[in-house]
């Protein structure tokens, strides 16, 4: 049977979950002068086709993005401010290298529609040229090219802000993270940091690796017989994907939900992905525990666990906690049972198409998406343990009340209520200290 799911991006807006794969390798280094680049497929422009050297003396930000990514379709307000502020310097264009032009006027005329957001800046569509030329593992991910031609950065979407937008204005010199191995190439199947991952590791046995955040590592999050591997995540992240169930027919990573993690700290800054919506990099780290003889993957967790406990000099244990929860009810189960089709959970930004999946699976599907950040649990009341089908609402997904709104239709209401939850807490050891009797989460 052939599965499709759409979800939304990574977890994290920096970073992407992806195989045990090494980054593409970009055919340009920092520094280079680009060729003549040709860009076709243009909507939102006088012409189809137009040469980026007409954009010379500006900044050009090529902006790839793709309809399964919601941060990506999210930042446009903040790009039509941006290009409006700094028009005479900057020049964004929004490259879809996956959908054709119908497709992406079709995005277009939805986000008009549902988030009130008319994205007007030139757009590519279905260059593929363009990803052979910079190739990427993550989105949104930006190309800027500068203003005599060459290729100056490989960034993240945090970096498109008014801070370096203004000092490339004034003429400043402006210094950002790169991402997708730019400036670092890395085998997540060897052991990191020794030669071309900093040596040639065929002579190492087993070893444990923790460094602060390095630029260029993709997200990895990964355990096998030989190695596990977090990248570039926050304390709290390598506990959820540490305790997370198991991955899904689906596909969904199923890490253990934020919403049902509880600090007890001295400073919760110190964990946080972002503090006052500030991207904090301090706070990340990359971890790998690598073993040249082949263990049992659950060996390695554990091991893993151990590891991470002891640098951070904190424990786990599990509880239980009333707490807000986004609840899915059925009021009428005659309206969405499967009756045949393709299996389908795709999850955009204006909607949900679910078919031939079980509302655990759908719920699933939802944490990978930005209810992954959602301070609410999700859960299934629904009663129905059947598949369900046919289900196509049109809604602003990541606003949970006008997600019930379209759900509404289909005989399902999805609510906050009040609901006892398990939870995980992480505290620091010289702290807080448990009652006696808790649940140590190993």
């Amino acid at each position: 049977m052939k599965y499709l799911i759409t979800i939304l991006c990574t977890l994290f807006a920096h970073a992407t979950i992806s195989a045990q794969t090494s980054p593409p390798k970009s055919k340009f280094k920092l520094g280079d002068q680009l060729p003549a680049i040709t860009v076709k497929n243009l909507i939102n422009y006088h012409s189809s086709t137009e040469n980026l050297t007409k954009f010379k003396g500006k900044t050009v930000i090529l902006y790839f993005w793709n309809d399964g990514c919601a941060s990506s379709i999210q930042g446009w307000p903040k790009l039509l401010h941006l290009q409006e502020q700094f028009k005479n310097h900057v020049q964004i264009i929004l490259v879809n290298e996956s959908q054709d032009k119908k497709a992406v006027q079709d995005i277009l005329t939805a986000q008009r529609k549902i988030s009130h957001v008319d994205m007007t800046l030139p757009t590519v569509c279905l260059d593929r040229d363009l990803n052979v030329l910079f190739p990427r593992n993550s989105i949104p991910h930006l190309v800027w090219i500068d203003t005599a031609g060459k290729l100056m950065a490989i960034t993240s979407g945090d970096q498109l802000n008014a801070v370096n937008l203004g000092a490339l204005a004034e003429g400043r010199a402006i210094s950002m993270p790169q991402k997708d191995g730019v400036k670092y190439r890395v085998d997540f199947a060897k052991p990191l940091f020794i030669k071309s991952n900093g040596g040639d590791g065929d002579f190492v046995q087993w070893q444990s690796i923790l460094s602060e955040y390095f630029p260029g590592l993709t997200g990895e999050f990964s355990i096998d017989s030989t190695s596990g591997t977090i990248s570039n995540s926050t304390m709290i992240t390598m506990f959820r994907f540490l305790h997370k169930r198991e991955t899904d027919r689906l596909g969904s990573l199923n890490l253990f939900p934020a919403s049902r993690v509880v600090l007890k700290v001295k400073d919760t800054a110190q964990y946080m992905i972002r503090v006052n919506d500030e991207l904090k990099l301090k706070n990340f780290y990359t971890y790998q525990l690598y073993s040249k003889k082949p263990k049992a993957p659950s060996i390695l967790r554990s091991m893993m666990v151990v590891d991470i406990k002891k640098y951070f000099g904190v424990e786990c244990y599990w509880s239980k906690q009333r707490k807000l929860c986004l609840v899915l009810a059925a009021t009428d189960t005659s309206k969405f049972p499967f009756l045949n089709g393709e299996t389908m959970a795709a999850i955009r930004p204006t909607g949900v198409h679910l078919n031939n999946v079980t509302f655990k699976e759908f719920l699933d599907a939802m944490l990978a998406t930005e209810y992954h950040h959602s301070p609410y649990p999700l859960i299934d009341e629904t009663g129905y343990k059947g598949k369900v089908g046919n289900i196509i609402a049109e809604a602003n997904v990541v606003n949970h009340q006008d997600l019930n709104r379209a759900l509404n239709k289909y005989g399902l209401q999805f609510t906050l209520q009040p609901r006892e939850v398990d939870i995980l807490v992480i505290y620091e050891t010289d702290y807080f200290k448990p009652q006696p009797g808790v649940q140590f989460a190993n």
